[in-house]
C-alpha cells in the first residue's frame, strides 16, 4: 500500500491561505486580526502571503482567535517551510543542463508554460509539461513516445531534441481534446480526394476545420502548433493509441505549396509506414527511404502521374501554370511549388501565385 506521506506536490500552500479561509468564515477583517493578535496590519498581510513566520507565541494567539490548537498552526508553518525548501531548492548540475536545452522562453511565449521567476519554478513547470518527475525519467519517456527519433539515452541531449520534444508534447496535449473515430487506413486513403479539394481554399479559418473533421473520421487528430525556437519541424505523425493517430503541422513556411505538401507527406507515413514510429518532416533525413516514399506519395497526390507529361511541358509563365492548375483542380501555388521542387524553375520564380498565410490567421483556428 502506498503511504499517504509519499505524495509530494509541486506547490506549497502558506498557512496564510488557511488563516484567510477561517477569517472569511468568521467574518474577521485584517484590522480585527491585527488588533486581537496584537500585531500590525502590515505584519498580518505578510503573514497571509507566507512571508512572515508563525512563532510559538503567535500560534497561541491564532488558536485563541481562529480556533484549532497551537500545535496545528506550528505544524502548518513547519510543513509550508519544508515544502518551500523541497520545491525551490537549487537545481543539480544535471538538472541545470537539462533545463538549458528546453526552449522555456519560447514555450512561455506560446502559452505552453506559465511564467516562472526562478529557475526552480521553470524546472518544475517543465516537469509538469512533460509529465515526468525528474530528469532521470526523461530518456525513458522519449524512448517510449518518440523512440525512432533517437534522443540520447541520458539526460544530456542536444538543444534541438528538447525543442522537438516540446513541440510533439504540445501535439499530444492538443490531440487529446479532439474526438476521433477509430483509426482506419482504408478510410483515410478514401478521403484523399476530399482533402485534396481543400487546396483551392485560401483561408485557413475555412480549410483547417474541414481538414480536421475529414481526418477525424478515419481516426487521425490533426493538430496545428507553432514550432518553438530550435525546432525545424514542418510536420509529424505518431501513434497516440490503438485507435488514434496524430498528424501535426507547424505551418513553418506559411505558404500553401509547402503546407499541403507536408499534409500529404504525413498522410503517406500514416498509410504506408509503421505508425508506432514517429516521423518528422524537417528533422528526418531526406535520404531516408521512408521520407523519399512519403515525398513521392505527396507529389503524386498533388500532381497525379497521368498529368506528368503536361506538367513537365509547362513553361515558366503565369498563364501556363494557371491553366494547368485549373485543369487538374489544384491551387496554382502548389503547381509552382512542385515545379521548384522538381527543379523545373528557380526557387524565386512565379512565387506570386503562392498563397501566403499569417500566424494571426492560422491561430484563430487553434
Amino acid at each position: 500500500m502506498t503511504s499517504v506521506h509519499s505524495f509530494q506536490p509541486n506547490w506549497a500552500s502558506p498557512p496564510g491561505e488557511t488563516i484567510q479561509e477561517i477569517m472569511s468564515e468568521k467574518k474577521i477583517t485584517v484590522s480585527d486580526l491585527a488588533e486581537k493578535a496584537g500585531i500590525g496590519i502590515k505584519f498580518v498581510n505578510s503573514l497571509l502571503s507566507g512571508n512572515a513566520k508563525i512563532t510559538s507565541v503567535l500560534a497561541e494567539r491564532l488558536a485563541d482567535i481562529l480556533g484549532a490548537d497551537s500545535d496545528f498552526w506550528l505544524n502548518r508553518e513547519a510543513q509550508y517551510r519544508e515544502d518551500i525548501e523541497r520545491i525551490y531548492k537549487g537545481l543539480s548540475e544535471e538538472e541545470e543542463e537539462w533545463l538549458s536545452k528546453i526552449p522555456v522562453k519560447s514555450m512561455q511565449k506560446l502559452g505552453w508554460l506559465p511564467e516562472g521567476k526562478t529557475k526552480s519554478k521553470r524546472f518544475l513547470h517543465c516537469m509538469d509539461y512533460f509529465g515526468i518527475d525528474g530528469v532521470e525519467q526523461w530518456a525513458d519517456r522519449q524512448e517510449v513516445h518518440y523512440g525512432n527519433i533517437r534522443f540520447r539515452t541520458s539526460p544530456a541531449f542536444e538543444q534541438e531534441d528538447g525543442a522537438v520534444a516540446a513541440w510533439l508534447r504540445q501535439g499530444e496535449i492538443l490531440a487529446s481534446r479532439i474526438d476521433c473515430k477509430p483509426f482506419n487506413k482504408a478510410m483515410l486513403h478514401d478521403s484523399i480526394k476530399d482533402i485534396r479539394s481543400l487546396t483551392n481554399e485560401r483561408d485557413p479559418e475555412v480549410f483547417i476545420p474541414k481538414l480536421r473533421k475529414i481526418c477525424s473520421e478515419s481516426g487521425v487528430a490533426v493538430v496545428v502548433a507553432r514550432a518553438p525556437d530550435g525546432c525545424r519541424a514542418s510536420g509529424a505523425t505518431k501513434k497516440l493509441s490503438d485507435d488514434k493517430a496524430l498528424l501535426m503541422l507547424s505551418f513553418r513556411y506559411l505558404s500553401d505549396d509547402h503546407f499541403w505538401f507536408t499534409v500529404f507527406h504525413e498522410i503517406g507515413h500514416l498509410l504506408f509506414h509503421d505508425i508506432t514510429n514517429v516521423h518528422i518532416e524537417g528533422i528526418d533525413g531526406e535520404n531516408d527511404l521512408k521520407e523519399q516514399e512519403a515525398n513521392t506519395f505527396s507529389s503524386d497526390v498533388l500532381i497525379p502521374p497521368e498529368h506528368n507529361e503536361s506538367f513537365y511541358k509547362l513553361s515558366n509563365s503565369y498563364r501556363s501554370v494557371l491553366k494547368f492548375s485549373k485543369k487538374i483542380g489544384i491551387s496554382p501555388g502548389i503547381v509552382v511549388g512542385q515545379m521548384q521542387y522538381r527543379e523545373m524553375i528557380k526557387k524565386n520564380h512565379l512565387n506570386k501565385l503562392k498563397v501566403r498565410y499569417s500566424w494571426e490567421g492560422v491561430e484563430t483556428t487553434l
